[in-house]
């Protein structure tokens, strides 16, 4: 299972960079050449996408703190989420010196609070079901996550090449 587990964040974590850096563009020569712009928003909640962006930034995060807690056990709680917020600022460092997105505190918070309810649905469950059986069930969930966005993804694309 710990091979499952670091293959399962690892690749994650490259799905989550794909979809918070290059928000899910296939070219990404292209997607770079037509974000020259930069956006810097410190207060929150002011500037985001609304309700949905908001949800899917909590979202997007339980994931990666399940498969966090998965494989690295003999990290507190409390390392495990500072790491969590660390990649969190880090993605929105990046988006903002880059000029590919909009940086947001709204992000950051919200995708701490993702981080936030991930490690703390793996610490309530390992309460009530073994380690081991949870981490098959967080391990398949992350799959089905990347699948589903995958999927998600490619029906998008191909709406567009037949329209």
């Amino acid at each position: 299972m710990k091979i499952w587990g670091r293959l399962s964040l690892g690749l994650y974590f490259l799905f989550l960079s794909w979809l918070i850096l290059f928000k899910l563009s296939v070219n990404i020569g292209s997607f770079l050449a037509n974000h020259h712009g930069r956006s810097l928003n410190l207060i929150p909640l002011a500037s985001s996408g609304g309700r949905l962006e908001v949800l899917l930034n909590v979202l997007v995060f339980i994931p990666l703190a399940l498969m966090l807690a998965v494989v690295m056990k003999q990290w507190s709680f409390g390392q495990k989420f500072f790491l969590l917020v660390l990649l969190s600022f880090v993605y929105e460092s990046l988006q903002y010196i880059f000029a590919i997105g909009a940086t947001d505190i709204t992000d950051l918070i919200t995708n701490s609070l993702g981080a936030l309810i991930g490690l703390g649905i793996y610490w309530l469950f390992t309460r009530i079901f073994s380690e081991e059986s949870l981490d098959k069930v967080c391990v398949v969930a992350t799959w089905l996550v990347m699948l589903a966005f995958v999927g998600v993804t490619t029906s998008h694309l191909l709406l567009r090449i037949i329209r």
